[in-house]
């Protein structure tokens, strides 16, 4: 699946079987997955103790960093266990089937050698932090910083152990680990050379030759900034575990697993599909309904997700089929779905929200409350469009409902439409945070799944916890290694030189504007929008105030082409899951969606150049 994550190996142990891999990952995700709840409960005994009692407890935030910290780099050692770690392979997939393995093999050799350097430099840095005190609990930082080297030795272990459960590749792991440590030896161990001016311009080539080559994309920013800094010189290594563990030491962070908790457990517990009966019964009735459905139904649901995989994952298993059922194309069901699911990461709350928020200084509620009305923009964009197809090619209509039967459903599913409520109700109230809230959307969702549609069975909690940690370890690990690449390009002035090319060839708000979108969308279909963001954003703001744009309404814009991307043609991420989910072929669903991805960039354009769209509700709810 052409850049997409990687597909766990095919099993070729039975699944009794227990495996030194397999009794390896049962523990490690019994340990991240305890430790997911326990933060859970953290993070909601804070807001109880502040809202409820008055007695804010000043450990609450320490605690549930350290545990977070722990969760991401145990959530990405279990994606390694399951080959996760994001990846560009569209040319790996090209290759003959026997330079394909060799292939793979070399791929193992660059991401062993980084995990040892991050092992070695990780544990060195980790006995380093014990001088250092946490302002809370008064302990050593080294409790933080030993999740790096931790992590790191679980992924080397993986490596190594789940090759023996592939005939003919068990010797794989093995071969890299040596080949990593004869690098790393080679490498001075570690230490660095003499000072050597070494161009930006390696950095890059390093990093895009290793992308395209199918090296995952968190390990390709890694070993690009490890090969940098090794060749630069003067530069203490310990640099990489500290910019490691310093990446995901944020509390606003924690909304990331929890809003991405909350949406599976939304999915498994029926939420999902009492909000798209709700919107089948607003719309469905028109010509061409049951895509327009897609539409609101992504509308309401991405509320509540705030993940586009998510998105694409929930709204395409519930409508794909129901439309292919209903005469449409599947490549035309896959496109629809593509299209609302790129507009819903607008609707907040949003992943890339939170983590803008907390790369620019921005408020995350008045992000969060600039995300509806553009959203909302693109989507009517979308649904007059479907309109028109449905004209032209006699795309079908529900039944008209009768007043009494919409608000039956209405009814079923008011308990649904409360979970945004309390979560935009609690964070403009000033009751709690945007990570508080996402916690309180967890406890939410999980009681109307288990107590209220008992659709949740304690059968299904293990497996929606260390899908959760999974998911967040992969994309909290990228978020990391970007951090990392970041303070290279930071340390060289890239920014400042950035700045000045921008303000050189676009002096102009609008060409300014414009080559922003040009450069979110084509790259952000390669390298994922969260670590295009870590690395640009703050190179690009500092821009802004001299061209007199409002940093709020560039966020807005950033995060909606950040959308088109990974629906880009053709290396876009969820384009590839929606296609797996509609069961249909590249090539065709392209030459459907290319229309969608047309009006997309259109409504990309309105939001762009009418900033009035993204400004005037902040402006009503926060006066800015």
């Amino acid at each position: 699946m052409a850049g997409t994550t990687a597909q766990a190996a095919t099993p070729v142990v039975p699944a009794a079987a227990p495996t030194p891999a397999r009794v390896l990952a049962r523990l490690v995700a019994f340990c991240a997955d305890t430790s997911l709840v326990v933060m859970t409960f953290i993070v909601l005994l804070g807001v109880f103790y502040r809202y409820a009692l008055g007695d804010p407890l000043f450990w609450i935030e320490e605690v549930s960093r350290y545990v977070f910290a722990y969760i991401v780099f145990l959530g990405a050692a279990l994606s390694t266990h399951r080959r996760g770690h994001m990846a560009v392979d569209v040319l790996v997939k090209k290759l003959p089937h026997r330079v394909e393995g060799g292939w793979h093999v070399a791929i193992d050799i660059i991401v062993a050698t980084v995990l040892l350097f991050v092992l070695v430099k990780g544990w060195q840095f980790t006995l380093l932090s014990q001088i250092l005190i946490s302002p809370a609990l008064h302990i050593p930082q080294s409790f933080f910083f030993f999740c790096v080297p931790l992590g790191a030795a679980l992924m080397l272990l993986f490596m190594v152990l789940d090759p023996l459960d592939r005939p003919g590749r068990r010797g794989d792991g093995f071969i890299a680990l040596v080949v990593a440590a004869i690098v790393f030896l080679l490498a001075g161990a570690g230490k660095t050379p003499p000072a050597n001016v070494t161009s930006l311009g390696a950095l890059a080539a390093a990093f895009i030759l290793q992308i395209v080559g199918g090296v995952p994309i968190a390990f390709g920013m890694l070993s690009s900034a490890l090969l940098f800094v090794l060749l630069k010189g003067g530069i203490p290594l310990t640099m990489l575990p500290q910019f490691l563990g310093g990446g995901v030491d944020s509390f606003p962070l924690l909304a990331v697993p929890f809003f991405i908790l909350a949406g599976a457990l939304m999915e498994t517990g029926g939420i999902s599909m009492r909000l798209v009966n709700l919107a089948k019964d607003l719309v469905g009735w028109v010509r061409g309904g049951l895509g327009m459905v897609v539409v609101v139904s992504e509308y309401l649901f991405s509320g509540i997700s705030g993940s586009t995989t998510a998105d694409v994952s929930a709204i395409g298993s519930l409508m794909i089929p129901a439309m292919v059922k209903a005469g449409y194309k599947p490549e035309l069901a896959v496109s629809i779905v593509s299209a609302a699911s790129s507009m819903g990461i607008l609707v907040p709350p949003c992943i890339a929200m939170i983590i803008l928020g907390v790369l620019t200084g921005l408020s995350v509620g008045a992000l969060f409350v600039g995300g509806f009305l553009p959203a909302a923009v693109i989507a009517l964009m979308i649904m007059s469009y479907i309109y028109i197809q449905a004209r032209r090619t006699g795309l079908p209509a529900e039944p008209r409902p009768t007043p009494r039967h919409v608000l039956l459903v209405f009814g079923r599913a008011t308990i649904p439409i409360m979970m945004p409520v309390i979560i935009f109700g609690a964070i403009l109230g000033g009751v709690a945070t945007p990570t508080e809230a996402s916690a309180v959307a967890v406890l939410y969702a999980f009681l109307v799944g288990v107590l209220v549609y008992k659709e949740i069975k304690l059968r299904d909690v293990p497996k929606i916890l260390t899908g959760t940690v999974v998911t967040t370890g992969m994309v909290m690990f990228i978020i990391a290694a970007a951090t990392v690449l970041a303070w290279n390009l930071t340390r060289e002035n890239a920014p400042a030189v950035l700045a000045q090319w921008i303000l050189t060839h676009a002096s102009q708000p609008w060409l300014f504007l414009l080559l922003s979108n040009v450069v979110f969308i084509v790259l952000g279909a390669v390298l994922e929008g969260v670590p295009l963001m870590i690395i640009l954003i703050p190179l690009l703001m500092p821009a802004l105030k001299q061209l007199g744009i409002d940093p709020l309404h560039y966020g807005i814009v950033t995060i909606m082409a950040i959308g088109i991307a990974v629906f880009l043609p053709p290396i876009g991420v969820c384009l590839y899951v929606a296609i797996s989910i509609g069961k249909t072929s590249v090539g065709p669903t392209t030459r459907v969606f290319l229309p969608f991805l047309a009006v997309l960039i259109l409504g990309l354009f309105v939001i762009t150049y009418v900033p009035w769209f993204t400004l005037i509700l902040p402006q009503l709810v926060y006066g800015r």
